[in-house]
């Protein structure tokens, strides 16, 4: 598998009990993505 990044509420994070490093997995329902190079 590859990795992502994502961008969440600090409320989410603490809901979760996620801290900085710890493996999580998403799922991802979307009509369409649009990817950007740097």
């Amino acid at each position: 598998m590859g990795r992502a990044a994502a961008t969440i509420t600090r409320d989410s994070a603490e809901t979760l009990n996620l801290q900085p490093g710890d493996a999580a997995t998403a799922l991802i329902k979307s009509s369409h993505v649009i990817l950007a190079l740097p």
